[in-house]
């Protein structure tokens, strides 16, 4: 178009030149995007041109979610987990590996016990970088603290391991061995897990597997804790070491399925990942009950506990039993409520241009046909 009538093509039966006339492509491009966005808004259905907006609104709704409930109660079961370790802390800035079962120094200490001890440490620290810095823009510092806690974990979990079985095992504490070397299997494999999700992207399996890696980490916090409690609460009596350690791990097992169990709930996460590992917690617990009942009956030849011990399981397990039912029930009618929300347009009906699926339950939206 830009060449000069010298240069134009010539007719050989013309004396003028001649200008071929461009194609109008732009209308008519125009004209078929009109065509398809009259056409889908009215299909049954999705209209093509925004069915994508939904997905989305829905995808983030999801997330966010899950980062708000996971990070608030995930912060309140560390604090308590580290407020549990406090006394031992305590003891070990003077010196000294404390024994709270027994309360007096720790007789069994060894180079195994302090690696224990210090990959621990690190654990707990990087999990409180952890949790607030999940699913914001310090992607590059929550990268590196992972690797490094998950190195942590993994030397902790296994010296810890070893000590059990070089201790506990050899001096015929086979319950309490077996329960510890649960525990670190359980950990270290849901923090594997995590790093295998987040190097496919998936960020949601990913916080489902780190946030029950801590649950498992902080079995041993809580333990501490309740025991302080029990003693405190018997003074001036003292308690049998053996039956603090198997019968103060009750009331951990309790608060942490209903923690964990209650973040999954409000987060709508009950997927098979989180409810394996609560579920454990809770076989758990009433496998420490049926131990209790057991030792109370004196079937097992020994002396029976004082009403200090067997009066508070006997009511934890009430409110365990009661508080499970709640949370079974509560989950129920969330699930119901969220598929009622989801998928209350009726069969055959048509929507708009401009309207927008409900995003308020967190999940995807139903088909036309009513299926989710």
């Amino acid at each position: 178009r830009k060449r000069s009538n010298a240069q134009a093509p010539t007719h050989p039966n013309r004396t003028h030149a001649t200008r071929t006339k461009p194609r109008d492509t732009h209308g008519s491009v125009l004209m078929t995007v009109l065509y398809v966005a009259v056409m889908s808004a009215t299909l049954d259905g999705a209209p093509l041109l925004v069915a994508s907006q939904p997905e989305d609104r829905v995808a983030s709704h999801a997330r966010d979610l899950q980062n708000l409930w996971y990070k608030r109660l995930g912060v309140s079961a560390l604090v308590l987990g580290v407020a549990g370790f406090l006394p031992s802390l305590y003891h070990l800035s003077r010196g000294t590996v404390w024994s709270v079962s027994h309360d007096a120094p720790h007789t069994d200490v060894d180079v195994i016990l302090k690696v224990h001890a210090a990959s621990m440490c690190v654990w707990f620290a990087a999990a409180a970088v952890q949790i607030p810095t999940g699913g914001t823009r310090f992607k590059a510092a929550h990268r590196r603290v992972g690797y490094a806690a998950l190195l942590a974990l993994s030397v902790g979990m296994l010296s810890g391991a070893a000590w059990t079985a070089l201790h506990d095992a050899a001096e015929g504490q086979a319950i309490g061995a077996a329960y510890t070397l649960l525990l670190a299997v359980c950990c270290w494999a849901n923090a594997v897990l995590a790093a295998y999700h987040i190097r496919r992207r998936r960020t949601a399996e990913h916080k489902d597997h780190a946030l029950m890696a801590l649950m498992w980490s902080l079995d041993p916090a809580f333990h501490r804790a309740v025991m302080w409690l029990i003693r405190w609460a018997m003074a001036p009596a003292v308690p049998d070491p053996t039956r603090l350690l198997i019968f103060g791990k009750l009331p951990v097992n309790a608060l942490l399925v209903l923690c964990f169990g209650a973040m999954a709930i409000c987060a709508k996460r009950l997927n098979t990942v989180v409810m394996l590992n609560v579920c454990l917690q809770l076989a758990l617990f009433w496998a420490g009950l049926a131990m209790l009942v057991l030792d109370a009956a004196g079937l097992e030849g020994s002396p029976r506990p004082g009403p200090a011990i067997w009066v508070p399981a006997t009511a934890g397990a009430i409110i365990m039993l009661a508080a499970t039912v709640v949370l079974c029930a509560v989950a129920r009618i969330t699930h119901r409520e969220a598929q009622r929300k989801v998928c209350s347009r009726p069969r055959g009906s048509s929507r708009s241009m401009g309207e927008q699926p409900d995003v308020t339950s967190g999940a995807l939206y139903c088909s036309p046909t009513g299926a989710e």
